[in-house]
């Protein structure tokens, strides 16, 4: 059966605009020790299930995933991140395991001061059913 981090990383890695934007530099949990940018690194931070009380298990779950964008300019940054934000928003599928939307929660950028490069973080919460 498919996770919902693999399913999240078949969206990614099989979208348009992220190809032309990043190329395969998609990457769950980190990047390669010295990486080729921009890339796109994300990974699940928290689950908050949902459940009611006919329920025997939660039904659904709200995961907090976090994505990165790292970029060397603040032009490569802005563009990736919007390509991000188009392919997040078109993630629904009703195949297993079902995705009912994904949220965006928080969108805000930095430099990191010890390279040089820009780094978005941009934190969802992605709705989908419980197996």
């Amino acid at each position: 059966m498919t996770t919902l981090t693999e399913a999240i990383y078949t969206h990614l890695s099989t979208d348009a605009g992220i190809l032309a934007a990043v190329s395969t530099r998609v990457y769950p949990v980190q990047m390669p020790q010295i990486p080729t940018l921009p890339a796109i690194t994300f990974t699940r931070i928290s689950t908050t299930p949902t459940q009611t009380r006919d329920s025997a298990k939660p039904t659904h779950s709200r995961p907090h995933y976090q994505f990165d964008v790292w970029a060397t300019t603040w032009d490569s940054l802005d563009s990736v991140r919007a390509t991000l934000r188009t392919a997040i928003g078109t993630i629904a599928q009703s195949t297993t395991p079902r995705i009912d939307v994904a949220l965006l929660q928080n969108d805000f950028e930095l430099v990191e001061p010890e390279t040089g490069n820009w780094h978005a973080i941009l934190d969802y919460y992605v709705w989908h059913a419980e197996p």
